[in-house]
């Protein structure tokens, strides 16, 4: 870089010459997604109730994309189910994002199970196998979570 472009650089960056510029302060933007998390989720429809678990410390919220709808069969391909878990104590601070999502594979009953670093919205393990042991007993196609 050529001495001329420094001096440039620091005047036109640092404000020097310009002492009226404002100072505009940035807030730092997330990381990107992984290209599976569920983008707007926050702004589906939610479950009719909030479960709250003594036992665990948690809250959890539960989320059903725009295009799920639970029919006699059970829920379609494509419909996509987000549990938030969040603190009891600080029902603000999210601990953990999980995803359902129904693709009519044969594998769990045709769900996939996926969990997400709220912070970071990256994919991190997720007992699969686990997720479908238990909802499987869920009455409506593994979900306890009531859509209405």
């Amino acid at each position: 870089m050529s001495s001329g472009l420094v001096v440039a650089l620091s005047l036109g960056c640092g404000g020097l010459g310009q002492p009226d510029a404002p100072t505009v302060r940035t807030t730092p933007r997330p990381p990107p997604a992984s290209a599976d998390f569920p983008q707007g989720y926050a702004g589906w429809s939610t479950a009719s109730e909030v479960v709250r678990d003594e036992r665990t410390g948690e809250l959890r919220r539960h989320h059903a994309s725009p295009d799920a709808r639970l029919e006699r069969a059970g829920w379609p391909p494509g419909t996509v189910l987000v549990k938030v878990h969040a603190r009891l104590d600080a029902p603000d601070v999210v601990t953990r994002i999980d995803v359902r999502r129904k693709t009519g594979d044969a594998t769990f009953g045709g769900w996939t199970y996926e969990s997400f670093d709220p912070a970071t919205r990256a994919r991190i393990a997720a007992d699969a196998e686990g997720c479908h042991l238990c909802h499987a007993a869920a009455p409506e196609d593994g979900t306890f979570a009531v859509f209405r």
